[in-house]
């Protein structure tokens, strides 16, 4: 197109006109993403990861570009030059060249965008484009593979977004949250309908004139997509046990100080260090042994080990077998419940909380009544008063 400019010169101002060249973009008025994906857990050593199979089906429409609104021609366009661009986060995840067609042609990919915004991806040469047609539909079918999550960027003036897969606890991600889901132990099906007026991106511009092309950024907060990573894995449920330790300490030495307070033999600082050690091994053990022998397994494990250590300490340091067996059943009682706690993944939050306030309330109770500092259990004799 032709552009004019004023410039100076030694004669004065003078107008100069020169050919320009440059970039329009059109989203498309229709766009529809139809994805199903496979997902496998794979492992390495002692870590897993998510990977997936996936394959892609979009499908759309492109309405005649109205020229007017980027302040050209027809005539000014170069029709031949039009190509289609796909970006794509990881090119290296395409399993196959991805079969397209538009307006009934099929043609074939290039690699790269040719898009200084978003490199990574494919173009294609836009078959039989002309100013003449009023609409023109094409359908992309891509396979990719995956790992973690899957996301798509609702492109169209009206988009329609469905993704299905036998996972049975993803996480929807993205700006929008899918208008229709199905979730179950057999898999989930999410259905998104989106209004191109509930982005920040247009639906067309031109990088002349000052216009400044959509950023990276600005595609990547609004997609919508799912995440296949495990809803409560072993490191997060390990964090959630962490965070009823202090139900633990306040329990297991509460039943040591009032074992201390009805016995004539105190007990000493170290005493208390060592059992406090023993209930932080018990945390310890749970993450080692839950890399190699899952979560359940590494739980009964431990507070097994941690009971028994326990419970033997005390019965030789509170010099009673009957006391060691009330101990024994705090800490089965207390392990019991944490595991309970750590099954719930609604409601774990409030029955731990619950859990302390019945653990405060039972301590308050039993350390009501103290001795005193110079009570010793017995009476002591009355000294004679001095002549």
């Amino acid at each position: 197109f032709e552009q004019t400019t004023t410039q100076d010169g030694s004669l004065g101002p003078r107008q100069v006109k020169r050919l320009c060249r440059g970039h329009a973009y059109f989203l498309p008025d229709q766009f529809k993403v139809t994805a199903s994906l496979d997902p496998e857990t794979r492992r390495r050593g002692i870590y897993s990861a998510v990977v997936y199979n996936s394959r892609l089906t979009l499908t759309g429409r492109f309405a005649a570009p109205d020229l007017r609104q980027i302040g050209v021609t027809p005539n000014e366009i170069l029709w031949a030059e039009s190509r289609v661009v796909l970006c794509l986060s990881d090119v290296q995840g395409l399993r196959s060249a991805p079969e397209w067609s538009f307006a009934g042609t099929k043609a074939a990919w290039q690699p790269g965008t040719r898009w200084s915004e978003l490199k990574q991806g494919l173009h294609s040469a836009v078959p039989q484009l002309s100013p003449r047609n009023e609409y023109n539909d094409f359908s992309i079918t891509v396979e990719l593979n995956g790992s973690g999550s899957l996301a798509c960027v609702p492109l169209g003036r009206h988009s329609a977004v469905n993704i299905s897969s036998p996972w049975p606890d993803p996480s929807f991600t993205g700006a929008y949250l899918p208008e229709k889901r199905s979730v179950s132990e057999k898999g989930f099906d999410a259905e998104w309908n989106l209004s191109h007026l509930a982005r920040s991106i247009p639906q067309h511009w031109c990088d002349v004139d000052g216009d400044e092309d959509p950023k990276g950024h600005e595609f990547n907060a609004c997609t919508v997509g799912v995440s296949l990573a495990h809803a409560v894995d072993s490191y997060r449920t390990m964090d959630r046990a962490l965070k009823h330790g202090l139900l633990f300490l306040a329990l297991v030495f509460t039943a040591f100080f009032v074992f201390e307070m009805s016995s004539v033999t105190p007990l000493s600082p170290l005493h208390y260090a060592l059992v406090g050690a023993a209930l932080s091994l018990f945390y310890l053990a749970l993450l080692a042994l839950s890399e190699f022998i899952g979560f359940n397994h590494a739980y009964l494990a431990s507070a097994g080990a941690a009971t028994l250590l326990i419970t033997l300490y005390s019965s030789a340091i509170l010099r009673s077998g009957r006391r060691a067996l009330l101990i024994l059943g705090e800490l089965v009682m207390v392990y019991g419940y944490l595991f309970f706690v750590l099954q719930m993944q609604d409601y774990a939050l409030l029955a731990g909380t619950l859990a302390l306030f019945v653990a405060l309330a039972a301590i308050m109770w039993v350390t009501r009544r103290g001795k005193s500092p110079g009570e010793t259990g017995a009476e002591t004799p009355n000294k004679a008063s001095a002549p």
